[in-house]
């Protein structure tokens, strides 16, 4: 095969896969956004200690090893663990041309007083979203800090959604007339987004 035809089948293979990703997305709560804004803990991936008990992100400490495609451990054990179907959603949504960021709170602080983070390239929820390849998909940023008004951060282009669990944070970012909000508790997982809605 030459160059040429390689080129003309691996164009045909993307046009494909932007028409099925299109599809998916047709008619949903997704096709109504051009950008949508996530949270991380608890919202694309839930942490976990080795005894089991619910954390941060920012708690995790790195070298970080992949166990598995959505399964992360850091070095004391800790286990972070991509929520079913996330990472299919951010590439369907990636393919066509959704505008994606991160507003987080999870900064891990070098000088709690002096509210003083690590550079954003050393935080643990950067270094993860790299780890599960995902960082590559938020166009918008990835923006963390430990104590943050969430809705002074949310920015997109044209109409924008807002994804998070904690509900004061909802309710604060709600009292912006230009985002709208959805509790990522009001869905078991984020096939759900996918359903035919309108």
């Amino acid at each position: 095969m030459n160059k040429l035809s390689f080129n003309i089948i691996s164009k045909l293979n993307f046009d494909k896969e932007l028409e099925e990703a299109k599809d998916k997305i047709d008619r949903t709560i997704l096709d109504r956004y051009q950008s949508i804004i996530f949270d991380l803990d608890n919202t694309i991936w839930n942490c976990f200690t080795s005894r089991g008990e619910s954390t941060g992100a920012y708690k995790t400490e790195p070298p970080y090893k992949l166990q598995s495609r959505g399964v992360v451990v850091d070095i004391k054990g800790n286990i972070i663990e991509l929520q079913e179907g996330v990472q299919e959603l951010l590439e369907i949504l990636d393919l066509t041309d959704k505008n994606l960021g991160i507003v987080s709170s999870g900064e891990k602080l070098i000088d709690v007083n002096r509210k003083i983070g690590l550079p954003s390239a050393a935080q643990p929820s950067v270094m993860l979203l790299k780890k599960f390849d995902l960082y590559k998909y938020f166009n918008l940023g990835v923006i963390t800090k430990a104590f943050i008004n969430k809705r002074e951060y949310i920015k997109g282009i044209g109409k924008v959604l807002f994804i998070d669990d904690n509900n004061e944070q909802i309710q604060n970012v709600n009292e912006r007339e230009d985002i709208d909000v959805l509790n990522r508790k009001s869905f078991n997982n984020w096939n759900d987004l996918l359903r035919k809605i309108y």
